[in-house]
């Protein structure tokens, strides 16, 4: 924690779609509590604030960009989620990319930019046989 910024570990992240309507598939029982959020979530420290934008960009195992993400930060522990799709700025629109597809099973490797500092980590997303991804 002694730098300015630090990108931790990233959990290996799955991709997986409920079922539409299971909502009404749960007989007798009624189940309450919310599922933590799908995706990968990037935990990462920010010494101090110095005014620097925080950039996050993952890419993929042959180093294409798949998400640029741009928090809101204060000093300390932050966390954001990557929803393993394409971010809006990296999809082609019109015809193009589907945005509710997720990204392919794959390593991919995520940037924190802050400043001069940057960190990197890598992680591995699996997605539920059976779901197409673009």
């Amino acid at each position: 924690m002694a730098k300015l910024a630090q990108l931790f570990p990233v959990p290996n992240a799955a991709g997986i779609l409920s079922a539409r309507g299971f909502v009404d598939w749960n007989g007798k029982g009624v189940y309450r509590g919310d599922n933590p959020p799908e995706g990968a979530f990037l935990t990462f420290w920010i010494r101090e604030f110095t005014g620097d934008e925080v950039k996050i960009s993952i890419t993929d195992a042959n180093g294409q960009p798949v998400a640029n993400l741009k928090p809101t930060v204060t000093p300390g522990l932050n966390r954001v989620n990557w929803d393993l799709r394409l971010t809006e700025d990296l999809r082609i629109k019109y015809g193009g990319d589907d945005p509710k597809k997720f990204v392919p099973t794959g390593d991919y490797t995520a940037e924190l930019s802050y400043g001069r500092e940057k960190s990197k980590q890598t992680f591995h997303v699996e997605i539920v046989p059976g779901i197409t991804t673009r």
